[in-house]
């Protein structure tokens, strides 16, 4: 930690890890606590179980400690509010965080299993009353499939992708400018409101 601290500055930290650039286009996340180990090791669960039509919206890990003490990740420059965010990803935050959070509590706290992403989704749109709307949808249809499947397998918690802030949890690959989600470590089930 020492080492890197001198060699680059940290970059920023949580409340249970900290963050240091590892290189021009990968960052060291460093656990601070048994929380932090936790997440670690679920984003390198994430990455290990999943199929790359889902990963390729992660941050891909490069490197990690088998007991989940550190990882090197691809560098992501966050966004910075919810305009960026739509105007990268083409669909306003609040609009992407209600379809999330509707599916998370139809899900879990309504109705159970039931529909799969893919016919939440279509279900979704045919309620939409504005064609703007079912376009964003359908032009993100990939990411939010893949964020629907990991919540359904509590590897990612839903608050993380729908509080007011949640857009900073997405930004941009440094390496290929591609959208990614860096900050997804909490399981759903750390969370106590869930």
């Amino acid at each position: 930690r020492e080492r890197f601290t001198k060699l680059s500055g940290q970059v920023t930290y949580g409340t249970s890890r900290e963050i240091f650039i590892f290189s021009d286009d990968e960052i060291l996340k460093v656990a601070k606590d048994h929380a932090g180990i936790r997440q670690i090791t679920n984003e390198i669960l994430v990455n290990q179980k999943y199929p790359s039509i889902v990963r390729r919206y992660l941050t891909q890990i490069t490197r990690s400690d088998p007991d989940g003490k550190w990882i090197v990740t691809e560098k992501v420059r966050p966004f910075r509010s919810p305009e960026e965010f739509a105007s990268r990803l083409g669909i306003r935050f609040p609009l992407f965080a209600h379809i999330i959070y509707t599916y998370w509590q139809n899900r879990f706290i309504i109705h159970g299993p039931g529909l799969t992403s893919d016919e939440f989704i279509d279900a979704y749109i045919e309620n939409m009353e504005k064609t703007e709307n079912v376009d964003q949808i359908a032009n993100n249809r990939g990411l939010i499939e893949s964020l629907m499947e990991l919540i359904n397998a509590r590897m990612i918690g839903a608050g993380d992708l729908v509080n007011s802030l949640a857009y900073a949890h997405f930004g941009t690959s440094v390496r290929d400018g591609k959208i990614k989600i860096y900050d997804y470590g909490e399981r759903s089930e750390e969370h106590t409101s869930e």
